[in-house]
């Protein structure tokens, strides 16, 4: 994907890490090789941290979540039978900039199908920020989000840790401190303001799933980035192999899935 050519799109996934004291960077894993080999042929999502019975205390198991840091844009997420489906939105307008689904051992799929060549680039930055949402989450509240929340303001530290979504990795900055004001609270569904460095996210949680692209959903006006093995031969030439046969035929998310 050219990130440059959609910069204004999504400005704030790559500026608003300063919000969260975060950096792009190597920090040493807690992950072996294999284990994320592991998660990469997954095309696993959210990761949590290594340790954790379910990914962030269970807060990696929403239907959908909007998150607004800040800037012209917010995300909502939203995931249903393993898929993730993002939105960047711009907030006064309601206007869908960019979206994104990803079904894994199917591949990555963006709209609108002209932004470039196929890399995870947005969807992995619009991720990474999600999971840095949930890892506050799952510090401030670790015994998930299955209950009420108090209506009240308390503050939370978490550790430096590293944070993954897909193949994307960010080090959080160690030590990190913020404010967690519950401010609506029932059963699978919570709005919670955080202020770290001074600068507020909003996080609205709910665990009910959407249906997004039903079956009959059309893949046109979608560039497809389907997952596959890549491969040289002996003479130099290189060739890829979806893992889904017959891609051309395709029309429908429905024949993806199926």
């Amino acid at each position: 994907m050219n990130i440059r050519k959609y910069l204004n799109l999504i400005l704030f996934v790559t500026t608003s890490c300063s919000l969260a004291a975060c950096q792009k960077t190597s920090p040493i894993s807690q992950w072996t090789p294999e284990e994320k080999l592991t998660q990469f042929s997954k095309q696993a999502h959210h990761w949590g941290q290594k340790g954790q019975n379910t990914p962030n205390n269970g807060w990696s198991e929403y239907g959908s979540i909007k998150l607004f840091m800040g800037g012209l844009e917010y995300i909502h997420i939203y995931q249903k039978k393993g898929e993730l489906f993002f939105q960047v939105i711009t907030e006064h307008t309601e206007l869908i900039k960019l979206s994104g689904l990803s079904i894994p051992g199917a591949g990555i799929f963006y709209k609108p199908n002209h932004i470039g060549s196929c890399r995870p680039d947005a969807f992995e930055q619009v991720g990474i920020l999600v999971e840095l949402a949930l890892n506050y989450l799952a510090n401030a509240y670790p015994s998930g989000p299955g209950n009420p929340l108090p209506e009240n303001i308390k503050t939370a530290t978490g550790p430096a840790t590293e944070i993954r979504f897909m193949q994307a990795v960010a080090q959080l900055n160690a030590p990190w401190s913020a404010d967690f004001e519950v401010q609506k609270s029932s059963s699978g569904n919570h709005k919670i303001k955080v202020i770290i460095n001074g600068k507020p996210m909003y996080i609205y949680w709910q665990s009910e799933e959407v249906t997004f692209l039903d079956n009959n959903a059309s893949i046109n006006n979608w560039l497809p980035c389907w997952s596959g093995t890549q491969s040289r031969a002996p003479s130099g030439e290189s060739s890829f192999v979806t893992d889904i046969k017959n891609t051309e035929a395709i029309s429908t998310f429905g024949e993806i899935r199926e």
